[in-house]
């Protein structure tokens, strides 16, 4: 690094290429403190301590991140472990016709969910409607 005698340096400045200061700091050497400049390179790859008055590399770190994006197809697992089957037995069971009104009236909202829960409860109390 060339040295930088008589010098005087800014937060912001661009140094040797591509280098920013960004903070400009105390650094300590066992018993030695010097004021030292902090910079990084433009991709962020590289971080430079250097002493401000003999442009001396204090400290270096070199640290190169990649993110890396692999893109895989999910899909929903069965985790089912009750039987699948369904089971309708008939045996000449008819739906009166007051349920079929009762159920087309709350599906397109003339009758309330109050009545419907009656009516369901109602088919289940006397066995016609097994749950």
């Amino acid at each position: 690094m060339e040295l930088f005698l008589d010098t005087e340096f800014q937060i912001g400045q661009t140094i040797k290429g591509d280098f920013k200061i960004f903070a400009i700091t105390n650094y300590s050497i066992v018993d030695l403190t010097r004021v030292a400049l902090v910079t990084e390179n433009s991709d962020k790859s590289r971080l430079l301590v250097i002493d401000e008055e003999t442009a001396l590399l204090l400290s270096e770190k070199f640290e190169k991140t990649i993110i890396a994006t692999k893109l895989e197809k999910s899909s929903l697992i069965k985790t089912n472990v009750f039987q699948d089957s369904i089971e309708i037995q008939l045996h000449d069971l008819k739906i009166p016709k007051w349920v079929k009104t009762s159920t087309m009236g709350f599906t397109i909202g003339l009758t309330s969910e109050l009545e419907y829960i009656n009516a369901m409860e109602y088919l289940i109390g006397e066995k016609a409607l097994i749950v």
